[in-house]
């Protein structure tokens, strides 16, 4: 359920308090409040509850506004403070902001009061966050220091007994020459974490960037169409920049820990390359260079053994590397076979890299520095992702590369064919050919995060579906007992109560027939085999793609005709 808004009133005048809560109500939020006017019950309430804003009167009989900004003051808790007030003067109200008020409104203008009171509850969140991750940071740092003196205390326990070990000099020596090479190494490894937390820092407030400020523009109702198209492109855009470094994290930290899973499946060679190419082109194109495939020697399709998804998250590596290194010129793509293996290249006429840094762009958190006075974005993580997925693969990858010259990068995996039949991947329909026949339906949606079921209920709404809403395992469970008309359930799986994996082996047992589809944040292969493997249908990882999410709504809810 919804978490009221806790507001703490400060108002002798109740008809005043009674207009500002009026206010709130009216502009929708559901609000639980008190209403006091002395220092001694201000300070009650901050001990006795977790307020989320403040709204206090400038002059009280025995209290004042700037009095309760001292007292809150004192508490060192980050609530949003809002004073309000029937005259104030512009001195009187920059000493107030200066005394950590958040905002004034003047009383014979409360309409003020509903954006402030919304934007000072956006931006705590914010601040929230924000401490959050100073704490996860200066954690970091004393998990930094805690090794560092460790490895100080390692370095006297091995000077003591150089002094006792007279007679094996030698090796002394030797365990010194080691020390000092981890030693070397610790010290990179720290600078390179520091570098590399430091670069995170940038590449993720820069697409937060775009979306929360476009998002904020948004909201103003002067935008023409074409405005509001623009920076919805925008946001989506910023969205998979985000995503893309979410996943380049997640990847090196399982590549670190050995835990990168290979699973083999039938590839058309010809058709994923030619699906890169579609994919790539718009981008390219925007930079005014020609992206080119070949493969022209093979005729027939080229059909084996590997790691599909591995495969293209390679190619995405290196052709988004050659765009992004490429002001003019041209890129190709392609491949040959050479023995038993498939040999890869990716071509382009980019900056080149110099000879010197050829042998460390494959290593985590490795940026090279550019000689020119353009900076390129990235996390330096996509090469040394792209070397481990190659060798996991069973393959090689290798460079060459001269400045300002260009680069290709050529990697090679196992020509594993073991009596392949070729499978063409089936093709999305268009969106606009399957909106019908769901007028009938209902369909319920197991979702614990508000946003993300206001997402799927309006995704659902164009579709003419009625939807129905549990917020936990428990009540999806319930609600597929009580109502025989549901259609489909579109399932969470970490939620209280019940995770959606139990929920859904409780409803299958009810109602075998029923589709239950897992629409969850959990994202790997392996989730999704257990998912699949635990009773669901169909798994839909989040972010969820409208194309995708119609595509999936049509098979069960059409094509199925499931009642």
């Amino acid at each position: 359920m919804k978490k009221s808004i806790q507001v703490l009133i400060i108002e002798d005048n109740l008809d005043d308090a009674k207009l500002e809560i009026d206010e709130l109500i009216s502009a929708g939020f559901d609000i639980v409040y008190e209403i006091i006017e002395t220092r001694k019950a201000m300070r009650e309430a901050l001990h006795n509850k977790t307020w989320d804003c403040i709204i206090s009167d400038f002059s009280l009989p025995q209290f004042s506004g700037l009095d309760a900004l001292e007292e809150l003051k004192e508490t060192a808790m980050d609530i949003p403070f809002i004073l309000v007030s029937g005259a104030i003067g512009e001195e009187i109200a920059v000493a107030a902001m200066k005394a950590g008020a958040h905002d004034y409104i003047m009383k014979d203008n409360l309409s003020r009061l509903i954006p402030a009171f919304e934007r000072e509850l956006r931006e705590a969140e914010v601040r929230h966050q924000k401490k959050l991750g100073e704490e996860a940071l200066e954690e970091s740092v004393q998990d930094l220091k805690t090794q560092n003196a460790e490895f100080q205390a390692l370095n006297l326990e091995y000077f003591n007994l150089n002094e006792e070990l007279v007679d094996s000099l030698d090796q002394i020596r030797q365990i010194n020459a080691e020390l000092t090479v981890s030693k070397n190494k610790a010290e990179e490894s720290d600078k390179l974490k520091s570098a590399f937390l430091a670069n995170m820092s940038h590449e993720i407030r820069t697409p937060l960037n775009g979306i929360l400020g476009f998002s904020s523009i948004l909201l103003d109702p002067e935008l023409t169409k074409e405005e509001t198209g623009k920076y919805i492109g925008i946001i989506d855009s910023s969205g998979q920049q985000l995503l893309t470094i979410i996943n380049d994290i997640l990847d090196i930290s399982k590549i670190e820990a050995g835990q990168i899973p290979i699973s083999l499946e039938t590839l058309n060679i010809n058709q994923t390359l030619e699906e890169l190419l579609q994919q790539f082109r718009i981008e390219a194109e925007s930079k005014n260079l020609v992206l080119s495939l070949n493969y022209d020697t093979f005729k027939e399709p080229i059909v084996i053994d590997t790691d599909a998804n591995r495969l293209r998250q390679i190619f995405n590596n290196l052709l988004s590397n050659a765009i992004k290194f490429t002001s003019h010129g041209e890129i190709e793509f392609g491949f040959t076979i050479k023995d038993n293996f498939i040999e890869f290249y990716v071509k382009d006429s980019g900056i080149g890299i110099a000879h010197e840094d050829q042998s460390i762009i494959f290593k985590p958190f490795r940026k090279v520095a550019s000689t020119t006075t353009h900076l390129y974005a990235g996390t330096g993580l996509g090469l040394a992702i792209s070397k481990a997925l190659v060798e996991k693969l069973g393959g090689t990858i290798t460079l060459k590369s001269y400045p300002q010259k260009g680069s290709k990068f050529i990697f090679t995996i196992p020509y594993n064919t073991n009596n392949i039949e070729i499978h063409r991947q089936p093709s999305i329909k268009p969106e606009s050919n399957l909106f019908h026949n769901m007028n009938q339906k209902t369909v319920l949606i197991a979702e614990d995060e508000m946003y993300n079921y206001y997402y799927i209920e309006e995704l659902l709404k164009s579709m003419n579906v009625k939807t129905l809403h549990a917020w936990n395992g428990l009540e999806a469970v319930e609600l597929a007992k009580t109502h025989p008309d549901i259609s489909l359930v579109l399932m969470d799986i970490r939620m209280p109560e019940m995770d959606g994996l139990e929920a859904t082996k409780l409803i299958k047992e009810l109602r075998p027939q029923l589709p239950v589809i897992a629409q969850t944040a959990y994202s790997s292969k392996e989730d999704r085999e257990n998912a699949l493997s635990s009773g669901f249908d169909y798994y839909l990882s989040k972010p969820i793609k409208r194309a995708l999410f119609v595509e999936v709504m049509d098979k069960y809810l059409v094509e199925n005709n499931v009642l």
